[in-house]
């Protein structure tokens, strides 16, 4: 159960298996970035075919900041929808703190459907420099995810908390063109449904132009 409101509760940030996939550094004001994301995950022994897609826009608003929308969908326990208002503060190189409003979907929710309602805060460093540009960097996430309507037969289990660590590589490869790769830890708590612990692996492609 409390796997699949990992979804619910993530699709208010961006969802497993996506918890960074942003390097820790904002766009300059008045650029844009759009970024697509492909990912899969399991959750302790079952790896039962969780895999997602995600899309992101951000704009950058100067100061070192960044504001954005998420969308994503995940095909396990589902289909499940979600969607989020982002923001990130760069406060200095190689350090960004980040935060997220949002909201999910999911309509295979054992015995129906359930929404979520949800926030996010987290942070990226960057640990090494691999290449000009190229940062090794970790991500740490923290979610609380709170199920605000079910179908009447669909047991939600409650509040869901989860915290995840993720290690990633940044690389430009062209002026306009970078790849993220990342992997993700990631452990969750539900009100009535116990604890559940899972990993995490994605890719992505962002242009700015």
């Amino acid at each position: 159960m409390l796997r699949a409101l990992v979804f619910a509760a993530t699709g208010c940030t961006v969802p497993p298996p996506f918890y960074g996939l942003e390097a820790p550094s904002a766009l300059p004001a008045g650029r844009v970035s759009v970024t697509g994301a492909v990912g899969a995950g399991c959750e302790n022994t079952s790896c039962s075919g969780a895999l997602g897609g995600a899309a992101r826009f951000r704009l950058g608003v100067g100061g070192g900041q960044e504001v954005g929308l998420d969308a994503e969908a995940l095909t396990d326990y589902g289909p499940a929808y979600g969607a989020r208002l982002a923001y990130k503060l760069a406060p200095r190189d190689g350090l960004a703190l980040t935060a997220g409003l949002g909201a999910s979907y999911q309509t295979g929710f054992r015995d129906g459907a359930i929404a979520v309602l949800g926030g996010d805060v987290g942070a990226i460093v960057a640990l090494v420099e691999l290449d000009r540009d190229t940062p090794l960097y970790g991500a740490l996430r923290g979610v609380v995810g709170v199920p605000t309507w079910s179908a009447p037969m669909a047991d939600t289990g409650g509040t869901v908390v989860i915290g995840a660590l993720a290690l990633g590589i940044s690389h430009p490869v062209s002026p306009h063109v970078h790849v993220i790769g990342e992997a993700a830890v990631l452990d969750g708590w539900q009100a009535r449904g116990g604890q559940s612990a899972g990993v995490t692996a994605a890719l992505a492609l962002g242009w700015t132009p």
